[in-house]
């Protein structure tokens, strides 16, 4: 029995981002479909590395019905919006620490991730 395939991708592909999307990409329970960065260059280079999709807005990933985890492997202070975009699309999200870098995001994006779970 063929065992499914997570959709992956991964926000923010500098040095932590890259060994996100190695482990989606070599993990075989899962599929690396795409990652995002503002830079690009980066994002291109990333992608045709790992063979899959790119884009420069984290919101294209959000709105991908075919994603089901997000990595958010941005600078730490920009943690937030990503995160949050994700987790109101009704995605699995993985946030590299810190989750944010004050108490009001991160309690923000417990609530969202509450709403968005129904708990």
């Amino acid at each position: 029995m063929a065992q499914e395939r997570i959709g992956a991708a991964v926000v923010g592909v500098g040095i932590w981002g890259q060994n996100h999307a190695l482990v989606y990409h070599d993990y075989y329970r899962s599929q690396l479909l795409c990652v995002c960065d503002q830079n690009e260059k980066r994002a291109r280079e990333i992608a045709e590395r790992f063979r899959c999709d790119y884009v420069t807005d984290y919101n294209e990933i959000a709105y991908n019905s075919d994603v089901m985890i997000v990595s958010i492997a941005t600078p730490d202070h920009t943690h937030f919006a990503p995160a949050l975009a994700m987790i109101e699309a009704g995605k699995h999200v993985l946030i590299e620490k810190p989750l944010t870098t004050s108490v009001e995001e991160a309690q923000a994006l417990v609530r969202a991730s509450q709403r968005s779970t129904g708990k």
